[in-house]
């Protein structure tokens, strides 16, 4: 619809006179009038436009009709649109009020809907509440049924809310939906065009690339001759199209192609130049990206106005879009780094210096604008994990800074500096839930109430059971509720939520301290194509750059460690293939550290992002091609643990040992599939799981368990108080109570572990079932209790594995446990074989009955597996790892 025809509709709006009554002709413009006021949000994109035609609909309705509240809405969609925080936040509050005095059920229900919507998207592109938005999207969603207009109004918001939280397969189910509610309102090209452009958005959340492509260039194909008459429309697909190329392919050069088809002229949106921007910056031509990082900074921040490279936002500064102003910080700042590399090697350290610097202040800036959004995630556990996310992109580009600033001016501080930063980088979001909140004493218990409640909506909605109305409204009543709470909350505190300048990092002097003349601490630090890592000793330490490569680490390491847990290892022509994947992986991340490790005997390794998945034991110095049990794994030569961070164990060492032999033994066994009801929630969350349940839906058998525990019980004897929960005995009730209740130094748990990759939360340990009750331990539980255990042995498949954050490392059980009050956790990196599992065990406890050491006996339990010509293949012995001592 062109200008003229809107003018056409705002004067035919002005001129009717709306009696209270409402006349046919009158209610047929009112109509008339809607309809056209949807199409200018639909079709044209432009704002200025649009909002004058709602507020002239606003004028002329009468309040609370039908017309009105979708003048409400299309006005509401306007200000998200156009970023007006201020405009959108009155909305919605007059909108609650307006709903909360309307007479009519049935207009307030549709109003309901919309306001659910509208809170939704705010909370989605505004606050960036992920958690808060899904909640209230798939609330109105739900709300929508039985009415297809509205329906095809709001169910794309839905689909994008789940697709935030990595719900894909349901935003996808949503998307079909939204699909077939569509088809009636594409009545021309330009609706079509809309239509597609808001579906291949959809498809880029769910990480469909090459569908998302698809449909993207499909509408372009029906705009580009009408790109003079809909040019907003024209350059957002445009914008699109080249996301969906960059995501899919990482092919940049492709993307620019396609935004080059819009003139860079300052008339260009924000979205314009940070998409253009960031597309110069991944091709690596620095020059120009800087240039065009500070004009899209420019254009995202009202405030800031400067083409000089060296100036950043102020920390009070308004974004028009926070996430994409972060990741503009994150660019600039890596801009930086690399200028600084290049004058470093011709010699200028002074100017290198400098830029090192600012680039370390551009990415603080980058951290203090997101701590400042994040405070409306407070409470939102999976929102705040998402936040601290981006935060982590940004400490990343501090820590290449730190490195480079390190090897220019070989500095003792600079070295300390770097050390704090992957420090601060690894230990955030588990701080923060182990520290004493910032919340005042008198609101914490109110607080906790909310987030608990609110968390329990949301796993059942991560599982997929009990997705009915009535659930849904009460998940999205309690939002709105705690938004009540939590601005009384705000004011009575400045701070809700500890940011990384609140925690004390371990220093190197006293991690130096800690350490003995046999140790060598080695930290490693993934940041995009680049692993760094430090060596610590009692007496040295050194930085390195260990990884430098075109591709990501990622495509490297996941072959090598399928390759470890595949069963037909034992096959000569994949044994030889692990060898020399084994031997380069020792080159890349053990060699570089030969000289510190004369002498020593023990590694105390904190890894990080797909590190934590490799089993360092398996490493070999030589690429000899041997039978598996002559190989010279690095488990022979070394005592090998794992740490989270330096900071972290820190912490958890300070918690009282326990050293009295007393024992909780867990072992629902599922003989004959006993202790699982087909109907249960197991079944539903982790169908695919199928090592955990067999085709009649039941857990898989689990003889050796029990003769693990009884070894165990029998091993252990006199020597302290044991408490054994086998078969119908394992419950989760059970469970719960004695692992709450008492102190014991062995937490031994030997059943099924359930991943959830998508959401940690819903992570689990399987349990006996008896008459319905609940049957898995989620993580979310777990991690709540008070668990005054030294050592937590996790004796399942992958419980060790979760999902990776960026900085934090793998989010799932064992974390949970650590979390909840455990000294130390041993558990297992992938599906390893029952009757296997059971050996090591008990020859665990047998070797830490001689040693009293927990890494001494785990490393003599693998030995002798090593010495077994079969059970040597790695697959076998290296799935299980020490956390802590």
């Amino acid at each position: 619809m062109n200008y003229l025809k809107c003018i056409l509709i705002l004067i035919l709006i002005h001129n009717t006179a709306f009696a209270q009554d409402n006349s046919i002709n009158e209610i047929s413009e009112a109509t008339e009038a809607i309809t056209e006021m949807e199409r200018v949000y639909e079709e044209t994109l432009n704002t200025k436009l649009g909002i004058k035609t709602c507020r002239a609909v606003l004028e002329q309705v009468p309040k609370y009709s039908k017309t009105y509240f979708e003048a409400m809405l299309t006005l509401g969609e306007w200000h998200l649109t156009n970023r007006d925080t201020k405009a959108i936040k009155n909305l919605l509050l007059t909108l609650k009020a307006d709903i909360e005095i309307s007479n009519s059920d049935k207009d307030n229900k549709t109003a309901w809907i919309y306001y659910l919507y509208l809170n939704s998207r705010y909370n989605s592109e505004i606050t960036y509440n992920a958690e808060k938005a899904a909640i209230q999207g798939v609330s109105a969603f739900y709300m929508a049924k039985g009415k297809p207009n509205v329906l095809r109004r709001i169910t794309p918001q839905a689909a994008i809310s789940l697709a935030d939280l990595a719900q894909y397969k349901t935003a996808e189910d949503i998307i079909k939906i939204y699909e077939v509610s569509e088809k009636l309102n594409r009545k021309n090209d330009v609706a079509t065009c809309r239509y597609l452009l808001r579906l291949g958005h959809i498809y880029n959340k769910t990480e469909n690339w090459e569908k998302s492509k698809r449909l993207l260039e499909e509408a372009l194909s029906l705009i580009t001759h009408k790109a003079e008459q809909y040019p907003f429309l024209y350059e957002n697909c445009l914008i699109s199209l080249a996301k969906s190329i960059s995501n899919g392919t990482k092919n940049s050069v492709k993307a620019l192609e396609v935004l080059d088809r819009l003139p860079k002229d300052e008339n260009r949106s924000y979205k314009y130049w940070a998409e253009y921007s960031n597309q110069t910056y991944y091709e690596n031509n620095p020059d120009d990206a800087i240039i065009l990082v500070q004009k899209a900074l420019n254009k995202i921040v009202p405030s800031l106005s400067s083409d000089n490279i060296m100036d950043n936002p102020s920390d009070s500064a308004y974004y028009m879009d926070y996430k994409l102003g972060s990741r503009l910080l994150y660019s600039k700042a890596m801009i930086l780094w690399s200028k600084a590399w290049e004058i470093a090697n011709t010699g200028d350290k002074t100017e290198a210096e400098t830029l090192f610097k600012k680039s370390i202040e551009t990415a603080n800036t980058g951290i203090r604008m997101y701590n400042r959004l994040t405070d409306e995630m407070t409470g939102f556990g999976i929102a705040e994990l998402l936040a601290n996310e981006e935060i982590h992109t940004l400490m990343g580009a501090k820590i290449h800074a730190a490195y480079g600033l390190y090897k220019t001016t070989e500095s003792k501080a600079n070295f300390n500096q770097l050390f704090q930063y992957m420090e601060q980088r690894r230990s955030l979001s588990i701080l923060q839930q182990t520290v004493k909140s910032p919340i005042p004493e008198d609101l914490l218990p109110k607080f906790e109430t909310y987030f608990n409640d609110i968390e329990q909506y949301e796993i059942i909605f991560s599982i997929g059971i009990e997705r009915s109305f009535q659930k849904l409204m009460e998940a999205a009543e309690l939002t709105f509720e705690y938004e009540t709470f939590f601005k009384k909350l705000k004011q009575q505190t400045d701070k809700v939520r500890l940011t990384p300048d609140d925690f004390k990092y371990i220093s190197v002097d006293e991690l130096q301290q800690s350490l003995d003349d046999k140790t060598v601490f080695i930290q490693y630090s993934v940041a995009r194509h680049h692993i760094y890592s430090i060596s610590i000793t009692k007496d040295s330490c050194q930085a390195m750059l260990v990884y430098d490569g075109e591709e990501m680490f990622e495509n490297k390491i996941y072959p090598f460690i399928d390759m470890i847990r595949h069963p037909l290892l034992i096959q000569d022509k994949k044994r030889t293939t692990f060898i020399e994947n084994s031997h380069y992986f020792y080159n890349l991340l053990i060699q570089p550290f030969e000289a510190v490790m004369q002498g020593k005997t023990r590694f105390v390794i904190s890894p990080e992002r797909e590190l934590l998945f490799l089993p360092y034991e398996t490493l070999l110095k030589s690429n000899a091609d041997k039978p598996f049990h002559e190989l010279d794994f690095l488990v022979k030569s070394f005592e090998i643990n794992y740490r989270y961070s330096a900071t972290l164990h820190q912490q958890i060492q300070d918690r009282p040992a326990i050293k009295n032999y007393s024992i909780l033994a867990f072992a629902p066994v599922f003989e004959n599939g006993e202790g699982t009801s087909k109907n249960d929630r197991s079944v539903k969350a982790f169908t695919s799981d199928k090592y955990s349940s067999t085709d009649k839906k039941k857990f898989v058998y689990l003889p050796h368990s029990k003769r693990e525990i009884e070894m165990i019980q029998h091993l252990i004897g006199d020597k302290g108080e044991s408490t054994i929960l086998i078969a119908n005995e394992a419950t989760k009730n059970n469970l719960q109570q004695k692992i709450t209740d008492n102190t014991y130094q062995f937490v031994h748990l030997a059943t099924h572990s359930m991943v959830n990759f998508d959401d940690p939360r819903v992570s689990a340990i399987a349990c006996y079932q008896v008459n319905n009750s609940e049957n898995l331990y989620l993580s979310s539980e777990i991690i709540k209790e008070n668990i005054q255990a030294d050592l937590v042995v996790l004796s399942s498949c992958e419980s060790g594995l979760g999902r990776i954050i960026e900085g934090e490392g793998i989010i799932g059980l064992n974390r949970s446990f650590i979390t909840a009050g455990a000294r130390n956790v041993l558990f297992s990196l992938w599906k390893i074989d029952d009757k296997g599992c059971t050996e090591l065990m008990i020859s665990f406890y047998e070797n830490y009955l001689k040693t009293e050491n927990y890494t001494t006996a785990l490393r003599q339990a693998k030995l002798k597996m090593l010495e077994d010509e079969i059970m040597a293949n790695p697959r076998y012995w290296a799935a299980f790892v020490l956390i802590g001592e």
